[in-house]
Parts: C-alpha cells; structure tokens; sequence
C-alpha cells in the first residue's frame, strides 16, 4: 500500500469510529424532505450519529397546559388517569392555574397526597418559563400549568370547561415512528459521463418504532450528503382528544476529524 492509500485508511478508520459528532438540529421533521436542502448537512462524513429525543426528561413526561378562553363563571378540570382535578370560577389566568396546580397536589389519588403512589405533580412557569407561585403569593404571572410524571409510567391526561371557557394541552408523546431519508452526494463522482442521481430516498432502516425513550443510532453517511428524518404517527394513546402530542426533537451528528 502506498504511502497516501496508508493515510487514507486511517483517515477513514478515524472518521468510522464516529467520535467527533457535530452535531445540529433538525427543526422541521414533518412529511418527506421537499428541498435539496433540507435536513442537515452530512460534511463528508462517512458515519453520522442520528438522536431523536421523544421527552425532553426520558425519565418522566411532561405535559403543559395553558388557558385559551377565560369564563369566570366556569369550571375548569384536568384529568390524570380518569382522576378529575377542578378549579372554579377564576378570576384570571394566574389564577386559574395556580388552582389547578394546587388541586393537583392536594388530590389523594395521583397528586402530592398520593404520597407513595403519587403519579404526577404539578408547578406553574411564567412568561419567562421560571417556576412562579403566582401574583398572589408575590410572584410573577402563571401562563402555564406544568404536570411532571413521578414515575415512569405514561399517564393519561385531559382537559376540559364548562361554560364558554377553554383549554389547551401540549402533552409528551407516548409512541411516534421515525423514517430516515438521505441525499447522495453528487459531488464527488470521478466519471463526468455518469448521471448522478440527486433526489431523496428513504435509508435501508426504513420506518423506526419509538417509544417515550426516543433513540440514537448511527448512519452510514459515506457518499451521502445530506441526512433528513421524518416523524410521524405522533401519539398519546389514553389521551383526551384535544391534547396534543410533540416530541422533543430530533438531532443528526455528522462525525468528522478530530484536531
């Protein structure tokens, strides 16, 4: 072997090993790649690492509700596992919400009280996203209402009002699925006669099963160029059908040479 084929093979055996990610995020990952350039940019790599993250605590799901329409004459409820939560006649969002938050905590099923058995538990973030006990305790604002899992286990959540009055939630996903698409590169082709394909397809992984602890797998980038993850059948089975369900995010680490 040459001297420069030597230094080739280690230079690829470095990149191989996949331990120099850099890594970027992928912010829209709904539908197949339209563009070719979407997703990430795969920087000649020949492994990429892909992380995609359901939760943003893989530990426990978080669920944020907020207030959409005030009726100071309503009830407003949120339900864990069939165990309803109310809080009446608010005067304001703040309010509102904090009174949830407390009703959480003092339920004897699946709040604070459950002690051992609790499931959930609760606290209200301001507009800057900081933990608030409310204007009436001195505090700033609640905009949202934040129920944590204690536990492992994917509660179910929902919402509701009477009267006129609204909410919304934004729930941690239980299950979603995930395809992986690649672009070649075109670039690096040493026949100028060849037609070089430039179109999206999907990777030979085809469709992924997640569950809430999401997963991180590497990619066979050598010769592609860019890298596009696709999300889809994002779910919360159990779920009131007004809540809506996300992932946290999605991440693809091209590995290259480390200085």
């Amino acid at each position: 072997m040459s001297n420069s084929g030597f230094q080739l093979a280690n230079e690829l055996a470095v990149l191989l090993a996949g331990r120099n990610p850099q890594w970027d995020e992928q912010n829209a990952y709904t539908g197949a790649p339209s563009t070719s350039a979407a997703g990430i940019d795969l920087q000649d790599s020949v492994t990429a690492l892909i992380d995609i993250a359901v939760r943003s605590e893989v530990h426990r799901r978080i669920c944020d509700v907020t207030m959409s329409v005030l009726d100071a004459g309503a009830t407003y409820t949120v339900t864990v596992n069939a165990q309803a939560m109310n809080f009446a006649l608010p005067a304001d969002q703040d309010a509102l919400l904090i009174g949830l938050r407390d009703a959480i905590l003092a339920d004897a099923v699946v709040g604070g009280a459950a002690g051992a058995n609790q499931i959930v538990t609760a606290q209200c973030l301001a507009a800057d996203g900081t933990v608030t006990v409310g204007t009436a305790a001195g505090g700033d604002a609640a905009v949202t209402l934040q129920v944590l899992g204690t536990v492992n286990a994917d509660y179910n959540i929902d919402i509701s009002a009477t009267g006129t009055g609204a909410l919304l939630c934004e729930a941690d996903a239980k299950t979603a699925s995930a395809r992986i698409f690649t672009y070649p590169d075109t670039d690096t082709t040493r026949t100028t006669a060849i037609d070089a394909p430039e179109h999206w397809t999907l990777d030979t992984d085809g469709t992924i099963t997640l569950d809430y602890r999401g997963r991180t797998k590497p990619l066979v980038s050598a010769g592609k160029d860019r890298a596009f993850v696709e999300i889809h059948t994002i779910a919360g089975a159990g779920d009131g059908v007004t809540v809506t369900h996300r992932i946290h995010g999605v991440w693809i680490g091209p590995c290259v040479a480390e200085t």
